[in-house]
């Protein structure tokens, strides 16, 4: 059948068989082709060329050989619906160059290439409610360079060897509530604009993905389900401007949602990708202001729930990320905010990683029970922690490690933490830990710093755990305001290897070692710290320390040792502490120290109150230490000039000052009384010392010397039961 330059006809009815083409229409305006039977032809079925306002209504067009089923060109206003046209060795039905028609209510199955084709400058077209399934080797539905191109509430699955849907090179339109099935992938959108994809189903596909956008911009993408893929749920690559939201990615042999090659603007919110098997809840690979929001990510079981790979802006907020195989992953990225975040409970990874990246925001995240770390930052640049709970992980709650710089950690909870620390600090510049829970982590310590750099520790509570606030290999940190208290197998606070130390207003009590240690320091002080009730000493400072200050502090009632126990170093002042009612062990004691000076301090009620041994040129000046019951009030031994003044040595036992075999110093001006055996003892083999000026009173014996040449005593006030004794 043949019409040419027809209006306002009817073509209905009809049956053709057998022949070379079924219908061929051109220059027709108005026509209605109805209810015909058309089949086993060599080219197409229906042929529309250059015609207007043509309806194709409940025509059944099958088996054309060389051919389409129904073919439209160069023409307006078309209807096509309620047709059948299977089976055909090309295309089910093509709209070729049309411009406003609709495609309703078909059966586009079983062609050879697509179900339905939309193609060369269409525009303004609908397609709904059509079924677009098994085609041979090619889509359910394809559109190319076209634009306002909709699809509506279409199955097209089951297309083995192409898409269910594909739009090319297509301006404007919506991709709605359509299946698209067990094809070789779902819907495919490739080279085009404004496009919403929305309420499809694109399930089960078997050698590509649920969506996959490409090279397209204004995308928007919900309420859509994307499951069971051979690769990933929802793709974008290369999208500029766009969005996926609310949709179902679950169960996808790759990816939930893959965002990658150069993406920008894109919003990734509020849906659910788990258990997707091989891959990752979403995965995000370079790009730029990408923004994941109230999605959940859990049970990805061989990846982590949300990666993002060379991203420069962006946030991540919100997310549940719990019971992967790693939670939250940021690498070679820069300007990303990580906020609100659920991290939990991954299996083979950290609750939340970066790496290699710069200006990272982590705030309000719970990070905990992972199987490795809650929350790392390796060789970060500019960044923060906060207000983020990272309880419970197998490792550390919180690492910084290999280059971080400028990195603040503030008001997070790091209890719990089963074989590291709360804090875990290694290679770093300018790391600022403060207010800081860091308690409970038995078998690590509350916050370790190793190789830092410049930073401060303040006002952080780092109570029972192993070890509490340890720094090695660091310069120019502050700690302060810190509670480093019961801490169960070392000290409160140890320092080595470093300089430029300081710490001040620190609670470091009840320790199993030593309240606050200082071990081969350089540079520091140790000011205003309560370091009482330790199992060994308050404050130690030892192995080659030198210029330190310790002011101030308050370092009673050790339990074994000393209050403060300096051991090998030089330049070490003590100044202004309280060092007394250490029942068994001293006040202070020097041991091998080179230059320094004691001074203002109260060593009262100890078993010894200060003692030096092996030591140089150090001054002892306005220090009370009374009341020492087994080991004098000051002792000197082994040591070269040591110089005592104005100090008040009151019932000691046994000496209130001795000295032996110590050569050279001054004893000027101290107030000695009470002592059970002597007020002042210089023996074996201490010469050159002066004592001057001393009043010496109420003792057994007021100055004894034994063996002891080459000392000058003059001008002592001596009031005792025997005032000088030689012996």
């Amino acid at each position: 059948i043949s019409f040419q330059n027809v209006t306002n006809s009817d073509i209905s009815g009809n049956t053709i068989t057998d022949d070379e083409t079924g219908m061929v229409i051109v220059d027709t305006d108005g026509i209605t082709i109805r209810n015909n039977s058309i089949s086993n032809l060599r080219y197409s079925g229906v042929w529309l060329n250059a015609s207007n306002a043509i309806t194709l209504s409940e025509n059944r067009v099958s088996g054309s050989s060389e051919g389409d089923g129904i073919s439209v060109s160069g023409s307006t206003h078309i209807t096509c619906e309620q047709n059948e046209a299977t089976g055909n060795a090309n295309d089910g039905i093509t709209f070729d160059n049309v411009f406003e028609g609709t495609i309703f209510q078909s059966n586009t199955s079983g062609n050879t290439n697509n179900g339905i084709r939309i193609f060369n400058g269409c525009g303004n077209i609908s397609v709904g409610r059509s079924t677009a399934a098994n085609n041979a080797n090619g889509a359910g539905i394809r559109g190319e360079f076209g634009s306002n191109i909709v699809t509506e509430e279409n199955d097209a699955s089951g297309n083995t060897n192409g898409g269910g849907i594909v739009y090319l090179f297509v301006d404007g339109g919506y991709i709605i509530n359509n299946t698209a099935g067990a094809n070789e992938g779902g819907i495919g959108v490739v080279e085009s604009g404004q496009i919403a994809i929305h309420g499809n189903r694109a399930n089960g596909n078997v050698n590509g993905d649920g969506i996959r956008v490409g090279n397209s911009t204004h995308i928007s993408c919900d309420l859509n389900e994307a499951t069971g893929n051979f690769n990933s749920g929802i793709v974008y690559v290369n999208v500029i401007e766009g969005a996926i939201w609310r949709s179902n990615v679950s169960g996808n042999n790759d990816n939930g949602i893959g965002i990658w090659n150069g993406c920008s603007n894109i919003s990734i919110g509020e849906n659910t990708a788990t258990n997707n098997l091989n891959g990752s809840g979403i995965n995000v690979d370079i790009g730029s202001n990408i923004n994941s929001g109230e999605n959940n990510v859990s049970d990805n079981v061989n990846e982590e729930g949300i990666i993002y790979n060379a991203v420069n802006a962006g946030y991540i907020v919100n997310n549940t990320a719990n019971h992967n195989r790693g939670g939250i992953a940021l690498f070679a990225c820069n300007q990303i905010f990580i906020n609100e975040n659920r991290a939990n409970g991954n299996t083979n990874g950290d609750g939340i990683r970066i790496a290699n990246s710069s200006t990272i925001g982590s705030d309000l995240n719970e990070a905990a029970g992972n199987f490795y770390n809650g929350i790392v930052f390796d060789n970060v640049i500019e960044g923060n922690i906060f207000r983020s709970n990272v309880n419970g992980n197998n490792d550390n709650g919180i690492g910084i490690w290999n280059g971080c710089s400028n990195i603040s950690i503030g008001e997070n909870t790091a209890t719990n933490n089963l074989n590291g620390s709360g804090i875990n600090v290694d290679i770093g510049s300018n790391i600022n830990s403060g207010e800081n829970n860091v308690s409970n982590n038995v078998n690590g310590g509350g916050i370790i710093y190793n190789a830092v750099e410049a930073g401060y520790i303040v006002n952080n509570s780092a109570n029972n755990n192993r070890w509490g606030i340890g720094l090695r290999a660091c310069k120019r940190v502050s700690i302060n305001e810190n509670h480093a208290n019961e801490n169960t197998e070392s000290n409160g606070i140890r320092v080595e290897n470093s300089s430029e130390i300081g710490t001040d207003l620190n609670q470091a009590t009840g320790n199993f070692r030593n309240g606050i240690a200082f071990d081969k320091v350089v540079e520091g002080n140790i000011f205003r710290n309560n370091a009482s009730g330790n199992n060994e000493h308050g404050i130690g400072i030892w192995n080659e320390c030198r210029n330190i200050t310790v002011g101030a502090n308050t370092a009673t009632n050790t339990v074994n040792g000393t209050a403060i126990s300096v051991s090998n170093g030089s330049n070490i002042n003590i100044v202004d502490n309280n060092v007394s009612s250490n029942a068994h062990g001293g006040g202070i004691n020097y041991n091998f120290v080179e230059k320094g000076n004691i001074i203002n301090n109260s060593a009262n009620d100890n078993r010894g109150g200060i003692g030096l041994f092996a030591c140089n040129q150090v001054a002892l000046i306005d220090n009370e230490a009374s009341r020492n019951s087994e080991g004098n009030g000051i002792t000197a031994g082994n040591s070269t000039d040591i110089w005592l003044s104005s100090n008040i040595l009151d019932s000691n036992a046994p000496f209130g000052i001795w000295f032996f075999n110590t050569l050279g110093g001054a004893i000027q001006g101290n107030v000695v009384t009470n002592n059970s055996i002597a007020g002042i003892g210089i023996a074996e083999g201490s010469r050159w010392i002066l004592a001057e000026g001393n009043t010496v009173t109420e003792n057994t014996v007021g100055i004894h010397l034994g063996e002891a040449d080459d000392n000058l005593l003059f001008n002592n006030f001596l009031q005792n039961s025997v005032n000088t004794e030689i012996s």
